[in-house]
């Protein structure tokens, strides 16, 4: 085989007229297996941290039923700073209200989004991992298939 056949080998030949363009070059870091697999298992391990929305949502409610059943119990001839008691549980138990739904509703989100990064950190880890394996597999029996013949 002369080394015009050879060029011609490596040569990508395309009957049509497209243009193939190449991704640029990355930086890449070489990293052992056990330091991949210690990362996966740390982000594995990644726990939902304490969170204050809940904890403020809850104590919203437990201020909110307080304040209803002050309001739902009092009498009206009650006066509190000069303005009447009952109008003002009912003020109370309304604003605790609002702010216990929002901050539950908050905190709830925030937890669903913790949750859905860490299972697309791992899906990612995941991906990447079966993507090198396939690689490592196809590099091999590439080269076992070529050992033979020359």
């Amino acid at each position: 085989m002369s080394q015009n056949e050879s060029a011609d080998h490596s040569s990508i030949s395309i009957p049509q007229q497209l243009y193939v363009t190449f991704p640029g070059k990355d930086r890449c870091f070489a990293i052992p297996d056990s330091e991949w697999a210690y990362l996966h298992q740390k982000v594995g391990k990644l726990e939902q941290p304490k969170i204050l929305y809940q904890a403020l949502g809850s104590a919203s409610f437990g201020v909110a039923a307080s304040a209803l059943v002050a309001a739902l119990t009092i009498s009206k001839d009650l006066v509190i700073s000069d303005s009447p008691s009952k109008v003002l549980c009912w003020v109370l138990t309304l604003c605790f209200t609002v702010i216990g739904v929002l901050s539950t509703y908050f905190g709830t989100q925030q937890k669903h989004l913790l949750l859905r990064s860490k299972d697309d950190v791992l899906a990612e880890m995941e991906r990447i991992e079966k993507r090198y394996r396939q690689e490592s597999t196809e590099k091999t029996s590439y080269s076992q298939g070529q050992s033979g013949s020359i």
